[in-house]
């Protein structure tokens, strides 16, 4: 299971040394207390104060000097460091719920696919006692669909029938989205009220007849 992103101890004092050099707790040529002193207050040790201090520099925040301690460069600097960090972790949440999303996605796809399977193999067995039938049809380079879109068309709209699976080589799509598209040699699935058949059967016809007559 992923882990979810979380700043580490010296992000989080370099951005409350930040804040509250925007909030004027902390002033601009004033020197901040030595590491030792900071690690006391932050309850962290001095290499997790050295870092902050790093970062902070390295935003020009701050300037170290080895021998004197600490000194506040520019509130302005602290400012543009706090909506970076703002942002960059917006960012990292973001990713962090798309990454759940796409988790529950595979999993719920899973379930689909399943649920379909099951589905396609108890219409089988016993279809003679359902008002859907399932039939299946070959897309062939003459149909005026091919590599087109489902949404595109829109066989539910003229024949009732829903389309729940494509067979592509070795590959079993089940449960298509409308954007999913319909290509050379698939076997389209589809489950259509008995009556509608004929609806079917003239629609795959007309778009073959269409096809030669153009």
């Amino acid at each position: 299971m992923k882990q979810r992103s979380q700043p580490s101890n010296y992000e989080k004092i370099a951005f409350d040394i930040a804040s509250r050099i925007v909030s004027g707790d902390l002033l601009v040529g004033s020197k901040i207390s030595g590491r030792t002193k900071m690690s006391s207050e932050y309850n962290v040790s001095s290499e997790t104060i050295r870092k902050a201090l790093k970062l902070l520099e390295l935003a020009y925040v701050v300037r170290v000097h080895p021998h004197s301690g600490v000194v506040i460069e520019d509130s302005q600097h602290a400012i543009n460091y706090l909506n970076q960090r703002k942002a960059f972790m917006s960012v990292e949440s973001l990713k962090d719920e798309l990454h759940d999303l796409l988790t529950q996605k595979k999993k719920l796809n899973q379930k689909i696919d399943g649920v379909m399977q099951e589905l396609m193999m108890a219409m089988d067995r016993f279809g003679f006692s359902d008002p859907l039938h399932r039939s299946d049809f070959t897309v062939s380079k003459y149909h005026t669909f091919v590599n087109t879109s489902i949404k595109s068309l829109a066989l539910y709209q003229k024949t009732q029938a829903t389309i729940i699976a494509i067979k592509r080589g070795n590959e079993l799509i089940t449960s298509p989205g409308p954007d999913a598209i319909l290509m050379e040699k698939d076997k389209v699935m589809v489950i259509i009220p008995k009556e509608r058949m004929h609806d079917l059967t003239q629609f795959l016809a007309s778009s073959l007849e269409s096809d030669k007559e153009s």
